[in-house]
Parts: C-alpha cells; sequence; structure tokens
C-alpha cells in the first residue's frame, strides 16, 4: 500500500479550508483506465500559507474538457517553468506553462492536444515528477501544512490505493494495481 493510510488523510481536514480567492492555483485532470468518468482537482495556497487541495470534480469522461476548460477560463492559473535548466550564466530560456496538470502516460493524456487547440498548453508530468507529487503530498500531510475538506470519493481512493515503485524509493498510486483491486485513484 501507498505511505499514509485513511487516517493520515484525515488528520489535516479542515472543513473550512479554501484557497485565497485571489491567488493562483495548480488544476489536474485524471482519468481511470475505463475512461468513463473524470477527476478535476485543485491545489493553491490558503490565507496561512499552507496548501490546500481538493476534488472539484467527477464528472462522465465526455464532459470533463469542457469543464476543465471553464474552470481554466475563470481561475488564475500558477505557472510552471518547462525544459532544460539554464547553464551557468545563460538566460532561462524555459517555457512557463500555465498550471494544468496531465500524467501524459494516463488516460487523460488524451486532453493534452484538445487543450493545446484550445489556448493552454499542459504541464505533461514526467515519472519522476509524478513520483515528487505524491511524496510531496505524503510529506505535506504529515507536516500538517497540506490541509484538503471531506471528500467521499478520496477517501475510498486513498483506502483502497495500491503503491507503484518507482526507482529507487520513490512511489506513485498505481493505477493499473489499484484497477484490479476494484479502486479507482483518479479522485487523489
Amino acid at each position: 500500500t501507498p505511505p499514509g493510510t485513511l487516517d493520515d488523510w484525515s488528520k489535516p481536514l479542515d472543513p473550512m479550508s479554501q484557497i485565497v480567492t485571489t491567488g493562483a492555483v495548480v488544476l489536474s485532470v485524471e482519468i481511470p483506465l475505463a475512461r468513463k468518468i473524470a477527476a478535476i482537482a485543485v491545489a493553491g495556497w490558503r490565507p496561512d500559507g499552507d496548501i490546500h487541495v481538493g476534488l472539484i470534480e467527477y464528472l462522465p469522461v465526455e464532459q470533463v474538457l469542457a469543464r476543465q476548460l471553464e474552470l481554466a477560463g475563470k481561475h488564475t492559473l500558477h505557472t510552471i517553468r518547462r525544459g532544460p535548466e539554464p547553464k551557468a550564466g545563460k538566460k532561462d530560456e524555459r517555457r512557463l506553462l500555465p498550471a494544468i496538470i496531465i500524467d501524459p502516460t494516463s488516460p487523460a493524456g488524451m486532453l493534452a492536444e484538445p487543450l493545446r487547440k484550445a489556448g493552454y498548453d499542459p504541464v505533461l508530468m514526467t515519472t519522476t515528477e509524478v513520483a515528487a507529487s505524491c511524496a510531496r503530498l505524503q510529506d505535506g500531510l504529515s507536516a500538517g501544512t497540506t490541509w484538503h475538506r471531506a471528500s467521499a470519493a478520496v477517501d475510498v481512493a486513498i483506502e483502497g490505493a495500491v503503491r507503484r515503485d518507482i526507482g529507487d524509493g520513490n512511489w506513485a498510486f498505481g493505477r493499473k494495481k489499484s484497477a484490479a483491486a476494484s479502486v479507482d485513484v483518479a479522485p487523489i
């Protein structure tokens, strides 16, 4: 199982947790292997400087692109630098992309091109970045710096998720292994 438990997820529960209303957000989308539904999530800074994460919506996959575009149009998106690190003394020419996050190895990868056509160049996470985001979530929950509101869909996913090892000590929520155990990890 992934590090952490449903109890770890429940500790930083704050029913009043919210992102600063004028703050930038990160949106992400995940589609389970069955490709029938999709999950849209958000992360951003709280007024106290901690992080708020949450499931925005769990909806039919045919509605996810329109909803993702609607949300991206309503909110200021964080920007993320992409490309090779500049060499010492050289200008940083990496691209700044709006933070619509997609794991291109997941079924959500199919949204990359439609998002580009709509004017958003999504951030396509590498496997290393997926593992780093799982570690960051685990660390934030443990340190009490990442908060969320209650979500039954996320609780079910956290409780039944199966770990996927990545490299030497890194991990992610295993999409295939969890699905084989009849658990959809998309809400996470």
